[in-house]
């Protein structure tokens, strides 16, 4: 390990989530000894966790007349049939309803564009964001990974200076390299596999299709340059059969699968045995078919969270979005967390505007994060890329359609491109494809 990984691990971040408020150190070691818990004792945890996140949840507004949880009068399963799904609308317009109190400067405000395009507010309480964050370390401790490694992510860069500032804090306190997913070249990508060189990162982490990009990229280079790299982390897009053959026999490294949403934190990491385990000390991950019923496992239906860590803005029953179904398999890594299976729901496409600079899919939804901090509500958006221009469908309140319109036009112009077209059409909804994904980017043929 070099000296600046050990200074990152044993003094950097300790120190600075500490002075946060976190314990992710001893929430870690928790949660490596409860991984191998009986499925009994795990669902014990959750239970316990149940009664007192709802016990919170009827402070609010939104909750105030929920059931507690009471395991002794009624199971689990027809307790959560009795209870009310929360959408991504309820966060967008009456987010402060779900708060059981008025936040402090040490809670956390997340804002997500998320799969669907319509970016969300959460607030987090220290409890909730130092488990979140304990959560996404052991799941990296899965693929070889510890506190301090130095990361070479490849990701989005905020578009305020603001949000570049605190971003490059972050990576700081995290020891990691950013390299942008919003807008590159081959030059550019020329220019991160020298870094990589230079700076030999122990791992790699970020969008498939990014990876997709540097790794096609890099295919004709001796692996002398990723000999430092051990592991490759995929998130936030279907990570394919084919991605995983590709990234494997460019970087020579192991690769692993992530899951998870902005609102939440990570909900699954895989293991060395190639199973999605879920975090279930953190969580509660439903099933449901078309009418919100509880499927068995094995049938693949939409995906329900509840947060069991974040009693400041609870998410019960949260609808994310995504599709996947849970299975009854046990894994050969000993862990007795459940098993996600076949996630869907995620596709982005790479994006090329007429200079034939690369952007990638959640550079476009960095604009609704932006619109959402404005005060503007978006229930939607889809980016359909022609050849000649660029349809965009939003799904929003009609007082809010042109300011939204100018808004992502000027943006558009000046940091994707200033020579092509912009139409934009005024829908009820964001429609999913038929296999179940939810796009917000779609490369169109003519």
């Amino acid at each position: 390990m070099s000296i600046s990984s050990k200074l990152h691990r044993l003094i950097i971040y300790p120190i600075v989530t500490y002075l946060k408020g976190y314990s992710v150190k001893n929430d870690l070691k928790d949660m490596l000894d409860s991984q191998y818990f009986s499925h009994e004792k795990i669902l014990e945890l959750q239970q316990k966790k149940l009664i007192k996140i709802t016990t919170f949840a009827k402070k609010s507004e939104h909750y105030k007349d929920i059931p507690i949880f009471d395991p002794t009068e009624q199971p689990l399963d027809l307790w959560l049939k009795t209870l009310p799904i929360l959408e991504k609308r309820d966060l967008r317009e009456n987010f402060e309803n779900l708060l059981t109190r008025n936040p402090s400067l040490w809670d956390s405000i997340k804002t997500s564009g998320g799969s669907t395009g319509a970016a969300v507010t959460v607030y987090k309480n220290r409890e909730a964001m130092s488990k979140e964050l304990a959560s996404a370390w052991r799941g990296y401790k899965w693929a070889n990974v510890e506190i301090g490694d130095l990361q070479a992510r490849f990701w989005g860069v905020p578009y305020s200076f603001i949000g570049r500032v605190k971003s490059k804090l972050i990576d700081f306190v995290t020891h990691r390299i950013r390299f942008s997913a919003f807008r590159f070249s081959n030059r550019d990508l020329e220019g991160y596999k020298a870094i990589v060189a230079r700076k030999k990162p122990s791992y790699f982490y970020g969008y498939v299709s990014m990876l997709r990009e540097f790794s096609q990229n890099c295919q004709n280079d001796d692996q002398n340059y990723f000999k430092s790299v051990k592991s490759v982390i995929c998130t936030s897009e279907v990570l394919t059969t084919v991605d995983r053959k590709l990234f494997a026999k460019t970087f020579g490294a192991k690769i692993f699968n992530e899951y998870g949403c902005g609102e939440v934190g990570t909900i699954a990491h895989e293991c060395e045995f190639g199973n999605l385990h879920i975090n279930d000390e953190s969580l509660l991950l439903e099933v449901v078919d078309s009418s919100l019923k509880p499927l068995p496992k094995g049938q693949v239906g939409e995906l329900l969270v509840t947060d069991l860590n974040n009693n400041l803005m609870p998410l019960i029953r949260y609808k994310i979005g995504d599709y996947g179904r849970l299975t009854n398999q046990e894994c050969k890594c000993g862990s007795s967390l459940s098993i996600l299976e076949g996630i869907y729901g995620r596709a982005y496409d790479i994006v090329k505007n007429k200079a034939g600079m690369s952007f990638h899919g959640e550079f476009f939804l960095y604009f609704i994060e932006d619109i959402k901090k404005n005060g503007v509500n978006v229930e939607g958006i889809q980016f359909e890329v022609f050849k000649d221009k660029v349809l965009i469908k939003v799904a929003c309140e009609n007082a809010e359609f042109d300011s939204i319109c100018t808004y992502i036009t000027t943006n558009l112009k000046q940091k994707f491109c200033n020579e092509t077209h912009y139409q934009f059409l005024h829908v009820d909804n964001i429609k999913r494809e038929n296999s179940g994904k939810l796009r917000v980017v779609k490369l169109m043929d003519s």
